[in-house]
């Protein structure tokens, strides 16, 4: 099996869940960062959820799931401990043409959710295609250990250059000669571990003497 890596935009979107346990709450935690419009379709949910349900966070449909649920959504999670009810899920979304991932049973999943962190804009995700969710967790651990929380700053400030430069190097081939040289291994120390104003100092001066020479 081999996977598409993509990143979605799921802000304003509507997103299944069905189940209302542990598994169904950590899941909601990932959309809501995502600002993705969550409903939680389960008779019962756990203090976490009705915590979210009480600060209008997301909707909670107190009833079982039907198969008309996953009608407009662009993701379907099955996060019950009953695994016909997860096929269910997984048979209307599939009917449907909607994403669905199905906890602990990756035959059943159309996509899965890697481990990842974010710093910022900086977002770095592990995956090892629904084989074992707990080596991607650890190997995202050791990954993370990488990059501390500055790291959001120097994303901002290499956009705020990235922007720059599309409005002065107009010639696509040119940016990508001038961004591939910059990001190297000193470079990428600084944005992990280093000064943000030294990272701003070090691109402002190339991107300078990259503009005078072109």
């Amino acid at each position: 099996m081999v996977l598409l890596p993509i990143d979605i935009k799921a802000e304003g979107r509507r997103c299944l869940i069905v189940g209302g346990g542990e598994v169904a709450w950590r899941k909601v935690q990932a959309l809501l960062e995502a600002r993705a419009a969550v409903t939680v379709v389960s008779p019962e949910i756990n203090p976490g959820l009705m915590e979210l349900v009480h600060q209008r966070k997301l909707d909670w449909q107190e009833r079982e799931f039907v198969a008309d649920d996953v009608k407009g959504c662009i993701l379907a999670i099955a996060a019950t401990s009953d695994r016909e009810v997860n096929k269910k899920v997984a048979k209307a979304a599939e009917e449907h043409n909607v994403l669905v991932n199905v906890v602990d049973d990756p035959e059943l999943c159309r996509c899965y959710f890697p481990s990842y962190f974010r710093r910022g804009k900086l977002l770095i995700t592990v995956s090892t295609s629904g084989a074992s969710p707990a080596l991607s967790a650890a190997l995202r651990r050791d990954i993370e250990k990488g990059f501390g929380l500055h790291a959001a700053q120097a994303i901002e400030i290499i956009e705020q250059y990235r922007e720059k430069a599309l409005q002065e190097i107009k010639d696509t081939e040119s940016r990508m000669k001038f961004w591939n040289s910059f990001f190297t291994p000193e470079i990428l120390a600084l944005i992990r571990h280093g000064d943000p104003e030294q990272l701003e100092e070090v691109l402002d001066s190339a991107y300078r003497s990259y503009r005078a020479e072109s």
